[in-house]
């Protein structure tokens, strides 16, 4: 390791606003199928994306193309080939 690190007294956190609730499934889709042709996984993805999601009320949320929900499939660990993607 470099000495350089152990002299460092400032962190950069960055956060950017809204990342999960705008995440275009179809580009999401095509960083997945970049990184894996494994037909079960990409079928688990996809069903994940087109899930509805059920509200504290009761009702049923149904995706409209865009959006995960946070903590899941698309986390910090996961978002690095999307936003690779978004770069290209």
């Amino acid at each position: 390791m470099s000495s350089s690190l152990y002299e460092t007294s400032w962190v950069i956190d960055l956060d950017i606003k809204g990342f999960f609730d705008n995440i275009d499934h179809e580009l999401l889709m095509k960083a997945v199928r970049y990184y894996t042709q494994e037909k079960h996984i990409l079928l688990y993805v996809e069903r994940w994306l087109n899930a509805p999601v059920q509200l504290a009320d009761g009702t049923l949320k149904h995706p409209n193309g865009k959006g995960t929900p946070q903590g899941g499939l698309c986390e910090v660990s996961h978002n690095p080939p999307y936003v690779q993607c978004l770069v290209m």
